[in-house]
């Protein structure tokens, strides 16, 4: 337990010297609309997911899509919308972070691997009949 106290202060820490950093570089304003913006775009982020999970529960009940490849992007999707909603500099960072990794890099895995498992095509060779 005192592992995660003490990494917990160390990001609050590290969470207030960046947004006075900011604050001080960009002005106080830019890093207000900084925070809505992310803020508003976390909220349609998850928005977005809840009409997309309808769907996505659908193909996996026709086995269209595998449930850990289901459970692994749209936890991404989630916890990067989460942490853009919440105040701060890190937080977004963090944020995009995710949400690049889920709609990007999980978007190509899955691709991939459904791919490969429609390859299993059948060498057939064809001879002319000669009468």
């Amino acid at each position: 337990m005192r592992p995660l106290r003490f990494i917990f202060l160390f990001y609050v820490v590290l969470e207030f010297i960046s947004i006075i950093y900011v604050g001080n570089h960009f002005g106080f304003f830019p890093l207000l609309a900084e925070i809505i913006i992310s803020a508003f775009i976390g909220i349609l982020i998850l928005f977005n997911l809840r009409m997309e999970l309808i769907d996505v529960l659908n193909e996996i009940l026709q086995n269209k899509i595998q449930v850990s490849i289901f459970i692994r992007g749209n936890f991404a999707k989630f916890f990067g919308g989460v942490l853009l909603i919440f105040p701060g500099v890190f937080c977004d960072i963090f944020g995009i972070i995710l949400l690049i990794n889920a709609y990007f890099i999980l978007k190509q895995k899955d691709r991939l691997q459904t791919e490969n498992e429609n390859d299993e095509i059948i060498d057939i060779e064809i001879e002319e009949r000669r009468d």
